[in-house]
């Protein structure tokens, strides 16, 4: 239920919520083992600016 919530609140904001779920899966899974949440941190800001680096290289190329 919390994945499916977490992909949701991802509508609208550039990236399909479809592979934000796997994604949220795993994040709750890693915390429900370690009970840490900075790898869950570290995790989706390493998965945003991988999306972010992505991104501005599709701009970058498109407008050459």
């Amino acid at each position: 239920l919390s994945s499916t919530a977490f992909a949701l609140a991802h509508l609208g904001h550039g990236t399909d919520p479809i592979p934000l779920f796997p994604l949220a899966i795993i994040l709750g899974y890693v915390y429900q083992r370690t009970h840490r949440i900075l790898p869950c941190i570290v995790t989706h800001a390493l998965f945003n600016s991988a999306t972010m680096v992505v991104l501005w290289r599709t701009v970058a190329t498109s407008s050459n």
